[in-house]
């Protein structure tokens, strides 16, 4: 969901949230100075080219967040929109060999590209198959490849070959198997997304100038499988 029009401070963006429900931050990163919950994303002194990767937020602790919000602070001249694919459309197209494959599935998530990987803990088994706890339909839950490090079906760990074959699978169709949908930042824009049922991406490809945006997050439930 997409506000227009609503510039938010940190603190005002932080209140708005706590509207929906208590707040999380992710562990291992480091907040925006004097504002607790809030994560600047922005490109702003980088001499290289972020990489464009789909992800679900913070997906590697028991309870992921339900709910991201960003804030426009600076947006570039051109470029630098964020991306999205809906996960039940991606599962409600893969093919039955697959979702047949996933059935009882785990994967294992662990951080990555974070400031303190220590500060991260070791990681959360989550369903594939996701039930969304407020509507009927099931999602694939996935997230960025690399937090994607082992398999588990009905409790049983996957060898290593199939476990990575299995998450190959899942990942490509979980970033495939439906249309991306673009959203071109304005100023004073606010971009709600649900993570139980979405994947998202910054599109770093074409940015010309700084790209800053707060983030905060509200606290989500266990994963329940399908």
């Amino acid at each position: 969901m997409v506000i227009p029009d609503r510039p938010l401070d940190a603190a005002a963006l932080k209140s708005l949230m706590r509207g929906i429900g208590p707040l999380v931050f992710t562990p291992g990163e480091r907040a925006l100075d004097g504002s607790e919950f809030v994560f600047e994303v922005t490109n702003r002194g980088r001499t290289d080219v972020p990489r464009s990767v789909f992800h679900s937020d913070t997906s590697y602790v028991a309870a992921p967040p339900s709910f991201t919000a960003l804030a426009a602070v600076q947006i570039p001249a051109s470029g630098g929109e964020t991306i999205f694919v809906n996960q039940f459309e991606a599962l409600e197209s893969a093919p039955a060999s697959l979702r047949e494959a996933l059935a009882g599935v785990e994967f294992l998530h662990v951080a990555s590209r974070v400031a303190d990987p220590e500060a991260a803990g070791s990681g959360a088994w989550h369903p594939v198959l996701r039930r969304h706890p407020d509507l009927a339909r099931v999602a694939l839950y996935v997230s960025a490849r690399e937090r994607l490090v082992a398999a588990r079906r009905h409790g049983e760990r996957l060898d290593e070959g199939e476990a990575g074959a299995l998450i190959d699978a899942a990942w490509e169709q979980a970033c495939t198997g439906a249309p991306v949908e673009r959203h071109t930042w304005r100023d004073g824009d606010l971009l709600l997304t649900d993570n139980r049922s979405t994947l998202h991406a910054a599109d770093h490809s074409a940015v010309d100038g700084v790209r800053t945006l707060h983030r905060v997050m509200v606290a989500g439930e266990v994963p329940l499988a399908a």
